[in-house]
């Protein structure tokens, strides 16, 4: 009932199209159908992370026309026919058209994710604006379209921030979990720029957080060490900078997605290699095809 609420309230071409739903048995869920999986695939899919590093990761290199690039195929043999948008630990999702296609994960351009991360930056604003808390953002939630755009979905754990139910910490992955909602203590909207701070440092880095660690090591790491993934030395100051603040252990220092979306749209904050004319027309384009403004009261700018 949470997710139908949630789905049925938001509208936005960053957040999972609603079509429908079954109110007698078999419960079913019915969402637009995103060909392209997950986020987490096109991340992951070709660069196969294997084991967690020791040091420092890098910024991965760009390779020849990557900037211009939109997208690559990937050998048949990867390719898969199970569609990432059905929950594999939830029966009652249903997607629209699930058995109609397979997909095939591909590398992201610089360009792409910039833009990637500005649209999960204003899907989440969207959500955030009507009081909801996502509660398990994460890369595997993050869908992509046959555009490359970003489709925010998963709204199981939501729930509304000034709701009178008790705010239990039994949902999300650890990995990507605050602080504070990893204790049980009392958490709000920030919880979720925790999350994407943590998909920025991924996306960044094409590598898992915490990769090999269990949850409880983790959660030590986090909530006791206060310790975060190390960022590459490389990366441009105005991305690491929002990286780190979306990231702080302190959750009233953390911006809103408004101010997030902000620093994208002003070009302060970018993945290196981002080519600025596509990056324009990618702005253009989806901002023609989205009817909800997006508000900008920020003079300052800067992460």
């Amino acid at each position: 009932h949470r997710e139908i609420q949630t789905l049925s309230l938001v509208k936005n071409i960053f957040l999972l199209p609603f079509i429908g739903f079954t109110n007698s048995p078999p419960y079913c869920i019915v969402t637009k159908f995103i060909p392209n999986g997950s986020l987490y695939d096109s991340l992951h899919e070709v660069t196969k992370p294997t084991s967690p590093r020791s040091n420092s990761p890098s910024i991965p290199p760009i390779s020849k026309g990557d900037s211009k690039r939109n997208s690559k195929a990937m050998p048949k043999s990867k390719r898969r026919s199970k569609n990432k948008n059905i929950k594999e630990d939830d029966d009652d999702s249903i997607n629209q058209e699930s058995n109609s296609s397979n997909y095939a994960p591909h590398k992201l351009s610089p360009t792409q994710k910039t833009f990637i991360a500005y649209g999960i930056a204003v899907g989440m604003q969207i959500l955030h604006e009507k009081g909801i808390i996502h509660r398990d953002l994460k890369t595997q939630n993050i869908l992509i379209d046959e555009h490359n755009c970003p489709i925010i979905s998963d709204f199981g754990s939501s729930r509304y921030a000034n709701g009178n139910a008790p705010k239990t910490s039994s949902f999300g992955t650890s990995n990507y979990m605050a602080p504070e909602f990893i204790q049980g203590d009392e958490y709000d909207l920030p919880v979720d720029v925790y999350s994407y701070g943590m998909i920025l440092w991924e996306m960044l880095t094409e590598e898992v957080p915490f990769l090999g660690k269990e949850s409880a090591q983790v959660i030590y790491m986090v909530v006791i060490q206060q310790s975060r993934p190390p960022i590459p030395e490389n990366t441009p100051n105005n991305l690491k900078k929002l990286i780190e603040k979306c990231w702080s252990p302190d959750q009233f220092e953390r911006p809103t997605f408004e101010k997030i979306v902000s620093f994208f749209t002003s070009r302060k904050v970018e993945f290196p290699g981002t080519d600025q004319d596509e990056l324009n027309h990618l702005f253009q384009n989806y901002r023609s095809k989205n009817n909800s403004p997006i508000k900008r009261r920020h003079s300052d700018v800067s992460p």
